[in-house]
């Protein structure tokens, strides 16, 4: 069974799993916090344990790893409290792989022990004939300064430490340097409406925040529609092309707001279930929706709610012609998208032989160009020689790979936010200091540079600039 289809197995299991898994977690300790945390440390020891061989009852190993854990430090990710079942997946399998490199090297290191400990009676018995010759030291790859990235090979290329890019802030216009101080001095959209929408904040427990292109700030408070604001969901494809509109979700209510605050609600219907995603066509006018049973469009204007033949969340509008390209499983290294016309499919265009497992988070189109995370396999390998635990992927026109960034254990959750005119942003938590940054990436010319750090609950869309 190869990687990729243990990895869409896993998730499987733990989707079904996890409303049992989350009962189990408050009944251990109500706290929210404290039962996220056990929810994700559960998942990647289950991940863990997943990658080196079948697990009989992953069930009943995921109910006794919350008790494992109830009583034990857990040193990995952050939980977000917003994040999906296939978002949980993900996070757990890059940490769980990291849990299990970590055994071996202990295993490794007992052996290694064992083996000096023999080697030194051997020497002692029988002294060695002399020494071998020692080998020449590999040169690492180099880094030419620190707003660059390592170049790996010829399109492949590594994302430098947490310290390294905070060195070089970037100040997006539509974008505050000081996310807390823009939301704490904003005033309400509905009193101060704006011309356009650049970008679109929300945090835990509060309103979204807005911002104009010229980083002018305002809050959008929902309460008149008997919404809650830990309800409000924030997608990355948020804000409508034309930046008039943005969506967000709650429950099954897909919620749209323009520039002067007036706000529309469809409801989904009972079976279409709640949005796993929500994105804009190009034309500004529809919403492609995506919930477990299917992808809808939903129009604002007109209510309606009408199915679409491909999965939403895989698939992204070529900037250029308006087309849908749909991200296809990966099948053993085989990277795959596929255009759609007037509802029919064409033939999938493939990529052979990529170090890539699965597609990850939101797909983005940047004019030809097609932009989405990935979770790596273990042929991608680091500067240090260790594998990657998160990548992202810039394909060409023809489908072909070009660009890929190599991110590892530094880094844990890892999402793709934007990508529009050769400039990809991507949001990531610092391991060490558990910060979120926003970090923008710019492939031709290999620079990455940090934009501006958020909470740990925060959710980020940007518009196009």
């Amino acid at each position: 069974m190869s990687i990729r289809r243990d990895f869409d197995a896993f998730a499987d299991v733990l989707a079904n799993a996890e409303p049992e898994l989350r009962h189990a977690a408050s009944a251990a300790d109500p706290a929210s916090d404290v039962s996220d945390r056990l929810v994700l440390a559960a998942a990647t020891r289950l991940a863990a344990r997943w990658r080196t061989g079948p697990v009989p009852d992953a069930d009943r190993f995921l109910i006794d790893s919350v008790d494992f854990y109830a009583t034990r430090p857990w040193h990995g990710p952050s939980p977000a409290r917003t994040g999906t079942a296939r978002e949980l997946a993900e996070t757990a399998w890059a940490a769980g792989g990291r849990l299990a490199r970590r055994r071996l090297r202990t295993a490794a290191i007992v052996a290694v022990l064992v083996a000096v400990v023999i080697a030194g009676y051997l020497w002692a018995v029988t002294p060695p004939g002399g020494a071998e010759a020692a080998g020449e030291p590999s040169t690492p790859p180099h880094t030419d300064s620190h707003s660059q990235m390592t170049v790996l090979t010829d399109t492949v290329v590594a994302l430098p430490p947490p310290h390294v890019v905070a060195r070089t802030p970037f100040v997006h216009s539509g974008l505050p340097v000081d996310l807390a101080v823009a939301e704490s001095s904003a005033p309400p959209l509905a009193e101060s409406p704006l011309d356009s929408f650049a970008a679109v904040l929300r945090h835990h427990r509060r309103w979204p925040i807005v911002t104009s292109p010229d980083g002018t700030a305002r809050r959008v408070d929902l309460t008149a529609l008997d919404v809650r604001p830990e309800a409000v969901l924030l997608w990355p494809r948020a804000v409508a092309p034309d930046s008039a509109r943005f969506a967000v979700s709650a429950g099954t209510l897909v919620l749209t707001v323009d520039t002067s605050g007036e706000v529309t609600a469809v409801p989904l219907p009972g079976e279409v279930g709640a949005p796993v995603d929500v994105g804009w066509f190009p034309d500004s006018r529809h919403l492609q929706v995506t919930t477990a049973t299917g992808t809808w469009t939903v129009s604002p204007d007109e209510g309606t709610v009408t199915p679409l033949p491909w999965r939403g969340d895989a698939t992204a509008f070529d900037s250029a012609t308006g087309e849908a390209v749909e991200f296809t499983p990966v099948v053993d290294g085989d990277i795959a998208t596929r255009r759609w016309r007037d509802g029919d499919a064409e033939e999938p265009r493939v990529a052979p032989g990529q170090p890539v497992d699965a597609w990850m988070g939101t797909p983005f189109a940047d004019g030809t160009r097609l932009v989405r995370g990935c979770l790596p396999s273990p042929a991608l390998e680091l500067p240090d020689g260790e594998p990657a635990d998160w990548c992202v992927v810039v394909l060409d026109d023809t489908g072909d790979r070009e660009w890929l960034l190599a991110i590892g254990e530094e880094y844990t959750g890892v999402r793709v936010l934007a990508a529009s005119h050769g400039e990809i942003y991507l949001q990531v938590q610092a391991s060490a200091t558990g910060d979120h940054r926003v970090l923008v990436w710019r492939p031709a010319d290999q620079r990455l540079l940090h934009v501006t750090t958020m909470d740990r609950d925060g959710q980020l869309a940007l518009g196009d600039w």
